[in-house]
């Protein structure tokens, strides 16, 4: 059986994940180049797109933790590839920006990931309107990623769009508006302002 075989890339893919678990990161970073190297030559190809998307993307989260010098390059391709096969505005590329945004976030790229978080946000608008879940959630990515650059003004004004929509959507009393009344304390907080503590109430 050869090594482009998707069961043998799938084995080797856990094999990679069993020796990071164990500590031995050498032994798992040279297994993950391996199993990268079979899918970028001979197994990609073969799939259809939304299997190579989802190949793409876990070879991209799994180097987050195995290989992270090569994340960069494997998220920029899984971003391409699901901006080719989807197109630039569709839903499947708001969520790929989504991810690529969080990605951008835990390497303290912020201006990155306030980049692919608007345009994540532009589309959900355009496709399922201001007023949805997935839409709040967009505003409430961008005001947490304005409050860590310290930029408190879009800060608020994301986050109170995402509480308005969740409250309209969700209900006042769902989870998700507590969640967003907490950052919008924290924003508040970070002023200064004892206008955090009537959201912190809210929230609790």
């Amino acid at each position: 059986m050869s090594s482009s075989n998707p069961a043998n890339l799938a084995n080797t893919l856990l094999t990679s994940l069993s020796h990071h678990s164990n500590a031995d990161s050498y032994r798992s970073k040279i297994v993950f180049k391996a199993a990268v190297q079979t899918a970028s030559t001979s197994l990609l190809q073969h799939l259809n797109a939304s299997s190579s998307v989802a190949l793409l993307n876990l070879l991209a989260e799994i180097s987050t933790v195995v290989d992270p010098d090569q994340s960069d390059r494997l998220f920029s391709e899984f971003c391409t590839t699901v901006e080719t096969s989807y197109g630039l505005d569709s839903l499947a590329t708001s969520d790929c920006y989504t991810t690529l945004s969080a990605y951008f976030t835990t390497r303290r790229k912020l201006r990155l990931a306030t980049e692919y978080a608007g345009k994540a946000l532009v589309i959900r608008i355009k496709h399922l309107g201001a007023k949805n879940s997935s839409t709040a959630d967009s505003h409430y990515n961008l005001g947490l990623l304005y409050r860590f650059q310290g930029e408190e003004r879009e800060a608020l004004q994301h986050l109170n769009y995402a509480l308005a929509i969740r409250e309209e959507v969700d209900g006042e009393e769902a989870p998700s508006c507590g969640v967003a009344h907490m950052a919008i304390g924290k924003v508040y907080e970070d002023k200064g302002d004892a206008t955090a503590f009537k959201h912190y109430s809210v929230a609790l």
